[in-house]
């Protein structure tokens, strides 16, 4: 992502593209059409991964992730004929950065030049060394003397083994995007949003954070606490399988009155971890909130999202421990009529795992958002 890459990184241009979601141990499409002014389903998709293949979002044995894509895309998508080989693809979060800059007002030429200087010293890597993205953002105080800026870098290697599996699958990238970016334009009604959201993806190898705020992704982060370490801690402690484990954490969960409260026992220690860990961001975003959004650094609005959203009493849980609306989100908000939150093709638990694809194929048809 040269200068020529951050406008297709952040803007795109046609024709059409798909959204493809890699993860370490799957990957999923989908694909939306327009019609009229509503957009609907078209196509879509999921496959494993098989172990070792991508580790924390690292792509190890590109052949092999390749021959997975090819496979996946020759017998695994279902409804109608992909709108084209082009493709918006997610980088992955664990090792992207995102930051919201503020800069004296300048010209184009000018402020490219002045967003790779600050970047320099918000990246906590050199900038010869990533691919960098920007775009400039409306201020929500209108000041004229200042320019808001978004930037998004992800080391080039990463980058580099991305694109080369896309191109040993004969697809072409049209626009890259941070995962969170995506998550966003998902589950936010409108993509815009004047008071701050947090939004939690319970993964399933880690959880990811985003604050998001007027229209823009203000703050990430993760942590390695994951949805299927609640499955296993289910396992080990109650000596069953995981496939069962995997049953009681949807079924039972945290409600203390379910399965005599065996389950809530297990689960209660390490989802209060995560509620110390969000306390954590919350405080820190109301000290750190860019300049210009002082006027709204209270977050009262938490939307789950990912596999791990499906755990029966979570957002109940969140809610009491935090003082805070928890509730799981819906990746459909921009896209189906209100207040559908499910496809026949795939159902609103399902779809919770489908968040960053569809956001990503949001902007495969839309590409201005």
């Amino acid at each position: 992502m040269s200068a020529s890459w951050s406008q297709e990184w952040f803007r795109g241009v046609e024709p059409l593209a798909f959204g493809l979601d890699f993860s370490d141990h799957s990957m999923k499409l989908i694909a939306l059409e327009e019609r009229g002014h509503r957009l609907r389903l078209a196509s879509w998709g999921h496959a494993s991964v098989p172990e070792g293949l991508i580790e924390r979002g690292e792509i190890r044995d590109e052949a092999g992730v390749t021959a997975v894509l090819q496979a996946f895309l020759h017998d695994g998508v279902q409804g109608e004929r992909l709108p084209s080989r082009y493709v918006v693809l997610s980088l992955p979060e664990q090792h992207s950065f995102v930051r919201v800059l503020e800069l004296p007002a300048l010209g184009s030429a000018q402020l490219s030049e002045a967003v790779r200087w600050e970047a320099e010293s918000n990246i906590p890597l050199p900038i010869s060394e990533m691919e960098l993205g920007w775009e400039e953002i409306v201020s929500p105080l209108g000041r004229e003397a200042r320019a808001e800026v978004l930037v998004a870098a992800t080391p080039k290697k990463i980058v580099a083994s991305y694109l080369a599996v896309l191109r040993g699958a004969s697809l072409w990238p049209k626009v890259l995007e941070v995962e969170s970016m995506a998550l966003s334009r998902s589950v936010v009604p409108g993509f815009a949003s004047v008071e701050p959201v947090l939004i939690m993806d319970l993964g399933e190898t880690d959880t990811s954070f985003v604050i998001f705020a007027d229209a823009v992704v203000q703050f990430t982060s993760s942590v390695s606490l994951s949805g299927a370490d609640f499955t296993r801690a289910i396992s080990g402690e109650l000596n069953i399988p995981e496939s069962e484990a995997e049953k009681l954490k949807a079924s039972a969960g945290l409600d203390p009155g379910v399965d005599g409260g065996r389950v809530a026992s297990v689960l209660r220690p390490l989802i209060d971890g995560l509620v110390a860990q969000i306390k954590a961001y919350l405080q820190f975003y109301r000290e750190h909130a860019p300049p210009g959004h002082a006027r709204h650094t209270q977050i009262n609005q938490v939307f789950m999202i990912g596999g791990g959203a499906n755990m029966g009493g979570l957002a109940q849980y969140l809610g009491r421990r935090l003082n805070l609306s928890v509730e799981p989100a819906n990746p459909w908000v921009n896209v189906l009529p209100q207040p559908l939150k499910e496809v026949p093709a795939i159902s609103y638990q399902e779809s919770l795992a489908y968040a960053t694809a569809i956001g990503l194929a949001i902007r495969g048809v839309q590409l201005s958002i």
